[in-house]
């Protein structure tokens, strides 16, 4: 006897059974970030530069740049980034020791991609007590890293603005 011979009772049996099973809701995770160009503009003494990369998040979640180191270049800060209602203001003390460390703790915004449209966002990086001269050409290695997509290495090429076209 195959199960089908059971008729309309063990039909009701089977939904019954996989109704009992719990939903799994469907996880949304970060989007891939797609970083580039990226370019830098030295000042006349090449020693500081402001570093520049276009950001996109294709996600469906909002992330958030939380982080920026170039050990083998200098010093970096975030210049256009925001603090959020939720992280406190920091003490005297605690200020100190973030300007000792070489990223940055506050954060941008990166929107999530919605109903098809991408919302592109200029990260804008000062770099500063270069520990190679900043001429034309010199290249600038990066860690980026987002809240919920991870790091990415990111090469800054000092110069003028390149043409739009992504890093791999």
């Amino acid at each position: 006897m195959n199960w089908f011979e059971g008729g309309p009772l063990a039909i009701l049996a089977c939904v019954l059974v996989g109704a009992a099973v719990p939903a799994r809701a469907a996880v949304q995770v970060p989007g891939p970030m797609q970083v580039g160009p990226s370019w830098a503009q030295a000042d006349a003494a090449h020693a500081t530069a402001l570093l520049s990369t276009v950001i996109v998040n294709h996600g469906a979640l909002a992330d958030r740049l939380i982080r920026v180191e170039c050990p083998a270049s200098g010093h970096v800060a975030l210049r256009n980034a925001t603090l959020h209602d939720d992280i406190a203001t920091p003490t005297a003390s605690q200020q100190h020791e973030a300007e000792a460390v070489t990223h940055t703790q506050n954060g941008l915004d990166m929107p999530p991609a919605l109903h098809g449209q991408d919302h592109p966002v200029t990260a804008l990086i000062d770099l500063t007590q270069a520990t190679q001269p900043l001429s034309d050409g010199a290249l600038v290695p990066c860690t980026i890293t987002f809240a919920h997509s991870g790091e990415q290495v990111v090469i800054f090429t000092v110069g003028e603005q390149p043409n739009p076209t992504p890093e791999p």
